[in-house]
C-alpha cells in the first residue's frame, strides 16, 4: 500500500473510532432495556480514547528522530492515558463520598497539567532540525513551574487554597484559577506556536492540516463560552476533547512536516531494499 493510501487508511479509521466513541454517550444507549448496555457505553467509550493515545504513542516512538522530541510527544500520550483513565475510574467505577472519589480528583491534575506542559515543548521543535535542543533556559522554568503547580495541588489538603471543600460538590479556592491559568496558558502557547510555524518556509502557503486542528478547538472553545447547550450536544466531555484535539494537533504537525520524523527516510531505504528503522 502506498504511502497516501495507508495515511487515507488511518485517517478512516480514526475518524470511524471518534464517532462510534461519541455515539456512546448519547443517552438512548444508557436507558436501554438492553441489560448493562448503558455501563458498556460508558466503559467503552474512554477504552477507545486511550486505545488511540497509545496508538498514537507506539507510533511516535517508531517515527520521530529527535530523542527529547520523542520522549516529549511519548509522555504526552502517556498522560492522555492516565487522565483518561482516571477520570473513568471516578465517574464510572466509584461512587460519590468513597475514599477513591475524594482521592482522584487531585490525581487528574497530575496529568492534567503535564500533558500541555509537554506539549507546549514538543510545539517549540517545529519547523526545527531533526537534532534541535531546546534551550534550558526556556526548558526547565517550564518544567519547574509545572512541577510546583503538581505538587501545590496533591498538597492541597494541608493548606486548603485549592479547593475550600473537599468532597462533592466541589468547591475552588483561588490558586485552583492560577493552575487553571497556567494550564490554559500552555494550550494557548502550544497553538499559537504552531499557527506562527505553519506556514512553509520560503513559499507563500502554509500548511494546512495544523491550521485546520487548529480551527476545530477555537470552535469547541467558542461552542463552550458561547453556546453551552450546544456544546452539549456536542461533546460536554473536555477531557476526552483536549487529549484527541492536542494528539490530533501533534500528528497534524508530524504529517505536514512541521516536526521532523524517519517518514523521509522511508523510501530512501525502501529502495534500498531495507526495513524501517528505529531510534534508540
Amino acid at each position: 500500500m502506498t504511502e497516501k493510501g495507508e495515511r487515507t487508511k488511518s485517517i478512516a479509521i480514526f475518524s470511524f473510532l471518534i464517532f462510534l466513541a461519541w455515539m456512546c454517550r448519547f443517552p438512548m444507549f444508557h436507558v436501554s432495556v438492553i441489560p448493562y448496555i448503558g455501563a458498556f457505553c460508558g466503559l467503552l467509550r474512554p477504552l477507545i480514547y486511550m486505545g488511540i493515545c497509545a496508538a498514537w504513542g507506539v507510533s511516535v516512538s517508531q517515527k520521530i528522530i529527535n530523542r527529547p522530541l520523542r520522549r516529549y510527544l511519548e509522555l504526552m500520550a502517556a498522560c492522555c492515558i492516565l487522565w483518561l483513565f482516571f477520570r473513568t475510574v471516578k465517574y464510572e467505577l466509584t461512587y460519590t463520598g468513597s475514599i477513591q472519589s475524594l482521592i482522584l480528583p487531585y490525581c487528574y491534575y497530575l496529568p492534567f497539567i503535564l500533558m500541555p506542559t509537554f506539549a507546549f515543548l514538543a510545539s517549540l521543535h517545529s519547523r526545527k532540525g531533526e537534532y534541535y535542543k531546546i534551550p534550558e533556559i526556556v526548558s526547565i522554568p517550564i518544567v519547574m513551574v509545572s512541577s510546583a503547580l503538581i505538587l501545590f495541588v496533591f498538597t492541597g489538603p494541608l493548606h486548603r487554597p485549592f479547593w475550600t471543600s473537599i468532597g462533592e460538590p466541589y468547591s475552588h479556592g483561588p490558586r485552583y484559577f492560577v493552575v487553571m491559568g497556567w494550564i490554559a496558558l500552555l494550550m494557548l502557547m502550544t497553538m499559537v506556536t504552531v499557527f506562527v510555524r505553519a506556514k512553509v518556509p520560503k513559499k507563500p502557503q502554509a500548511s494546512l492540516l495544523p491550521l485546520l486542528v487548529l480551527l476545530v478547538i477555537g470552535i469547541y472553545v467558542i461552542l463552550v463560552f458561547f453556546f453551552p447547550k450546544t456544546w452539549e450536544f456536542v461533546s460536554n466531555d473536555y477531557t476526552s476533547f483536549f487529549c484527541m484535539a492536542f494528539v490530533g494537533l501533534m500528528q497534524a504537525c508530524i504529517a505536514s512536516g512541521m516536526i521532523p520524523s524517519n517518514r523521509g527516510y522511508a523510501k530512501i531505504f525502501a529502495s534500498y531494499g531495507q526495513g524501517s528503522v528505529h531510534y534508540g
